[in-house]
Parts: structure tokens; C-alpha cells; sequence
């Protein structure tokens, strides 16, 4: 195991690190959404979309181990990935304008309701950076 982790080059590293920034922003999302009064209406469906969001990471990174980063199926893989995480990145911030609206405007004293701002803010950054991790590493040659 440590002489296969040994071999791989940057495109490797970048896709686990963008799997596992997309898992913090699953933990992320979860706690925003587990607070009573504050749930987001479509969690199930962004929860899904970016669940295979990282199974396509995953796949899309085996892919790359045995065809090369170039190939088509990579390509489409990374693709599907990152626009599965933009679709719960805009979700997101679909069902949490309203709570920012109110904590900008009327209801800043709202502790919980900063809380869940805030963790909601963390996620989305987390699904922005993992996007933006899949899309450097379909840039970069080699094989893993």
C-alpha cells in the first residue's frame, strides 16, 4: 500500500483532497440542516448530488490510474463532478437567502440563526474548493 501511495503524481492528491474537502462539506451541510426551524427543503437531493459527485471523483481517479488523465471517460467523469457540486453549491445558497436577508437586515441579535449562516457559508466554500481541486487536477498531465 505505501508503494502505490509512493508512485502517485499531483492529479492523484488533488482528487483525494477534493473527496475528502466535499466530505467535510457533506458534515457541514448536516449540522446546518439538523437545526430545528432551519432545515433545507431539498437536503435529500443535495445530499445525493453530492454523494455521486465523489463516486464519480473516485471513479474519474481509477480511470485516470488506468487510462491517463487526458482520456474521455476522465474528462466526462470530472465534468459530471464538478457540475453535480456547482447544482449543490447553488442549491445551498437557493434555501439560505432568506436567512441571510433576515440576519443582514432585522434579525442580526439571532445567535442560531448565525450558526447555521456560518455553517452553511463553510460548505459551500467546501464544495467550491473541491470543485475547483477536480477541476485543476483534469489539467494536469500524467498518469496517476
Amino acid at each position: 500500500m505505501t508503494n502505490y501511495l509512493k508512485k502517485q503524481n499531483t492529479t492523484f492528491w488533488l482528487s483525494a483532497a477534493a473527496i475528502l474537502i466535499a466530505v467535510v462539506g457533506i458534515v457541514m451541510l448536516t449540522l446546518s440542516n439538523g437545526v430545528k426551524g432551519y432545515s433545507i427543503n431539498s437536503y435529500a437531493l443535495i445530499l445525493v448530488a453530492v454523494i455521486v459527485a465523489i463516486g464519480l471523483n473516485i471513479t474519474g481517479t481509477y480511470f485516470t490510474d488506468k487510462q491517463g488523465a487526458h482520456s474521455p471517460i476522465v474528462a466526462a467523469l470530472s465534468l459530471a463532478s464538478v457540475l453535480l457540486l456547482g447544482f449543490a453549491l447553488g442549491n445551498i445558497l437557493l434555501n439560505r437567502l432568506v436567512l441571510a436577508s433576515a440576519l443582514f437586515t432585522y434579525d442580526a441579535v439571532n445567535t442560531i440563526g448565525w450558526g447555521v449562516f456560518y455553517n452553511s457559508i463553510f460548505a459551500i466554500g467546501a464544495f467550491l474548493t473541491s470543485s475547483i481541486l477536480i477541476s485543476v487536477s483534469s489539467f494536469i498531465k500524467g498518469k496517476n
